[in-house]
């Protein structure tokens, strides 16, 4: 099928003649009149703009998906929206035919990301070839991006093909062949050399490869730390932030952060703000969790101070009406949310299960009133935190490393993948594929036994009197409990 547009610009992209063939994205068989496959390849000089101006466009809506249904699956934000599945908050109750994992529009996740693998792929195997006038930079830049899909379908889905009908493979699979995107791109555009630093760290991370992770965390340049950052781009009224639709532009407060991440919200206040793919705030985080790895606690201290000091130093969004930093936020927390910074805000009320210290400054009035605004990185952790951690305990390493990485990545779409939870493929490429009948591996939502049942990971309690919010379960010392990491954890 062709997926059409709500706008002028996606012309660009129904030049690729996206179609589902086997429920793999197979971006050829242009069914456009106007300009077809034959006429697109017959007449390729050229071709590689036009490719990219696709590219960037479904980049956009990828990683917009993936934030969308990964941070509700998660901790980070619990809604009710019925335009989104209710199921996405109790993890065990998805499947492949859930409304939002089913999705082709702009929260398909899987869909998004699939899509955006196989233009990658027409591009690099079908235009560039033909395109006398594609650069290194361009083919670069496509590489990128078919990287940046390999490594968010690795993070979030543990089994799923990448060819038409293809054999499902593991994520670890699909991991190796991001490396290779990136490793490529670094020798075809040095200027992209630190953000594929930062990818490649995540990626090798992600592995569990911590030699590799070291390499390229440490070769990460902290003191260019902006000119590093991969971003999604949006124009208002052209291509619109999805991601902002749902969870500022909200009429109802149908979506809302747990309230130990409320100060963070809304981290993306228009409609053209953008989101971050990679930030170099990925290196420091990861070099703690490898000192953590290797018991050196006096290490991962350090290091999640220089995380720290980063996230601080980002400015926050100007406001461009009034060119100050606070922007009103119409939000008006119903639903018993809180809604006065006298608040203070507990991870646990149990001490055996987390921290039970009552923590002012993370509650922040809304219901109109202006409010700061951090779209890259924000926390609430200072050095003084880091100080009071007991210097031999490594579970309270390990929970604080996981504390700042859902703070600092806060609607990026990475704490679902932290979490260990695992979506199904969509059920279209279930039907569609002989190779992924039901029950076969991918095909099933993956949630570990540490997960609490049904939606607890967003429950909460509030005692007004006392002006207190108790979080049900504090998940960063259950993962530290359990030694979760991608590292073996003493």
């Amino acid at each position: 099928m062709v997926i059409l547009s709500r706008t002028k610009a996606f012309v660009l992209l129904l030049m690729l003649g996206v179609a589902w063939s086997g429920c793999y994205l197979d971006p050829t068989g242009v069914q456009n009149p106007s300009v077809t496959e034959e006429s697109l390849l017959s007449n390729p000089k050229g071709a590689t703009t036009t490719l990219l101006n696709g590219l960037r466009r479904q980049f956009s809506f990828a990683l917009g998906a993936t934030i969308l249904t990964t941070d509700i699956v998660s901790d980070n934000v619990d809604h009710v929206f019925v335009t989104l599945s209710p199921l996405l908050d109790d993890p065990r109750s998805i499947s492949p035919l859930d409304l939002t994992i089913n999705a082709t529009g702009s929260t398909g996740c899987y869909f998004n990301l699939q899509r955006l693998k196989a233009l990658a792929d027409f591009g690099l195997t079908q235009l560039v070839p033909r395109d006398p006038d594609a650069t290194a930079a361009q083919i670069a830049e496509i590489r990128t991006y078919k990287g940046m899909a390999l490594l968010m379908l690795a993070e979030n889905f543990s089994h799923f093909p990448l060819t038409e009908l293809g054999q499902p493979v593991p994520a670890s699979v699909a991991l190796d062949s991001a490396i290779a995107e990136f490793n490529a791109v670094r020798a075809l555009a040095p200027a992209r050399e630190q953000q594929m630093r930062i990818a490649l760290a995540r990626a090798f991370r992600l592995k569990g490869d911590k030699a590799q992770a070291r390499i390229h965390a440490q070769a990460v340049n902290l003191t260019t730390a902006s000119s590093s950052i991969l971003f999604a781009s949006f124009t208002e009224g052209i291509l619109d932030n999805d991601v902002n639709a749902y969870v500022f532009l909200r009429t109802s407060e149908d979506i809302q952060p747990l309230p130990r991440l409320d100060f963070l919200d809304p981290k993306y206040p228009f409609r053209s703000s953008p989101l971050q793919a990679l930030k170099p705030e990925e290196a420091p985080l990861i070099l703690a969790e490898i000192a953590i790895s290797d018991n050196n606690l006096p290490e991962a201290r350090e290091q999640m101070k220089r995380a720290i000091a980063l996230a601080l130093s980002r400015p926050p969004v100007r406001n461009p009406v009034t060119d100050d930093t606070l922007i009103n936020d119409p939000d008006r927390r119903r639903r018993g949310r809180p809604n006065d910074p006298a608040f203070r805000v507990r991870a646990t009320g149990n001490p055996a299960r987390g921290d039970t210290t009552a923590r002012a400054g993370l509650i922040l009035r809304r219901s109109g009133s202006p409010v700061p605004v951090y779209s890259i990185s924000r926390t609430s952790i200072r050095n003084t935190d880091i100080d009071a951690l007991p210097p031999t305990d490594v579970r309270a390493h390990l929970r604080m490393l996981y504390l700042l990485r859902q703070e600092i990545f806060f609607l990026e779409g990475r704490r679902m993948s932290d979490l260990g939870i695992r979506l199904p493929v969509m059920q279209r490429q279930i039907e569609g594929n002989p190779n992924m009948p039901p029950g076969s591996p991918g095909t099933r939502v993956i949630v570990p036994d540490y997960i609490p049942p049904g939606a607890e990971l967003d429950a909460f309690t509030i005692n007004a009197a006392a002006n207190l919010v108790t979080v049900q379960h504090d998940m960063n010392f259950i993962l530290a409990d359990n030694k979760v990491s991608p590292f073996p954890i003493p």
